[in-house]
């Protein structure tokens, strides 16, 4: 498949969005990029599935076991060991010594991201597998409007899920249901391109209106979190979610016209699984260097803007470092 340079955009600019939501950055910022970081995700990776380039289900199922469930794996005893012998120790994590040692790995096994303290954000990894399996089995031998009626079931299951559930289902399954929603809009949408295109004022015009709806939400609903089915009113979620994504769309399909190809763009963007995995790891790092070293008070990055850009930005680049290393040393922990 022709790589498509918007989404190489979309990709790398999510990631910084989602590891800057993982700083201590004021919480509006938090509240505005937790509108839509991980829909956006899931859609961005239905863009990228093909049924014409996967026929044959045992060999995806293999492909995608290896390149999602084994670095999911890897990256867990990697960060776990890390937790327990260091970071849960120091600054803002001492309060997690109460926690028993066993608990982070009953929350690896059921991939319960509410629990795997160590490393949260892995939770979408086998949600992930999970959604494109269920995708991949349900989808595949039904007609489009089919599909749109399964997707609807599906949307309809998160929502029950969300309302009499109050706890997290093993596997993230419930915030599967929601995320195959996003999943099929990201298939359906790179099947018809065409029939999306806009001039370029109106793709201005839909941008300026999308970013004062995600603007508007992230005040009017509560902080989204999908590993634990935390929507606030759901409606408002699935609506501000669509409109996040169509902004990240305009946004990045204008920037890839205007820049063209670029190659740490596209690096990045093959390397958001490098970066999802090790970058908490990395602030722990940067941290101590900060306090230790500089002497920057821990507390100076509570709500501060600017130093907790710095942070995600340095993070950012040196886990690019470790997915260099990695890729060339060690490409199995990648899926490779």
């Amino acid at each position: 498949m022709k790589r498509l340079i918007w989404i190489d955009n979309a990709k790398a600019i999510g990631i910084f969005l989602v590891i800057l939501a993982h700083t201590q950055i004021v919480s509006s910022v938090v509240d505005w990029i937790s509108v839509f970081r991980m829909p956006l995700f899931f859609f961005l990776s239905g863009c990228l599935f093909s049924f014409q380039r996967n026929p044959n289900f045992l060999l995806f199922f293999k492909k995608r076991f290896r390149q999602i469930v084994i670095p999911y794996i890897l990256i867990n005893v990697i960060t776990y060991l890390f937790w327990l012998l260091v970071s849960r120790h120091y600054g803002i994590s001492s309060v997690e010594e109460t926690i028993p040692w066993y608990s982070p790995l009953k929350a690896i096994l059921l991939c319960n991201g509410k629990e795997m303290i160590h490393n949260i954000p892995l939770w979408f990894l086998l949600c992930l597998f999970l959604v494109e399996i269920i995708y991949y089995v349900v989808y595949k031998s039904l007609l489009r409007w089919q599909k749109w009626l399964v997707t609807f079931l599906f949307c309809f299951l998160g929502y029950i899920n969300y309302k009499f559930v109050p706890f997290v289902l093993p596997f993230s399954l419930g915030t599967a249901f929601v995320g195959i929603v996003f999943y099929f809009l990201g298939n359906e949408f790179i099947n018809n391109t065409k029939s999306f295109s806009l001039s370029l004022s109106l793709n201005l015009v839909v941008l300026v209106i999308s970013v004062v709806l995600v603007t508007y939400f992230s005040i009017a609903n509560s902080r989204v979190y999908l590993y634990c089915n935390q929507y606030g009113n759901y409606l408002s979620f699935l609506f501000a979610a669509l409109c996040g994504i169509c902004m990240m769309y305009i946004f990045t399909n204008i920037l890839s016209r205007w820049l063209g190809s670029n190659k740490i763009i596209e690096y990045i963007s093959r390397n958001t699984l490098t970066i999802c995995g090790f970058h908490l790891m990395t602030y722990t790092f940067l941290k101590g260097i900060a306090v230790y070293i500089i002497g920057i008070p821990l507390e100076s990055f509570n709500g501060a803007v600017l130093l907790n850009i710095v942070l995600a930005a340095i993070g950012m680049s040196i886990c690019c470092m470790i997915a260099y290393l990695l890729n060339k040393y060690c490409p199995i922990l990648l899926g490779k």
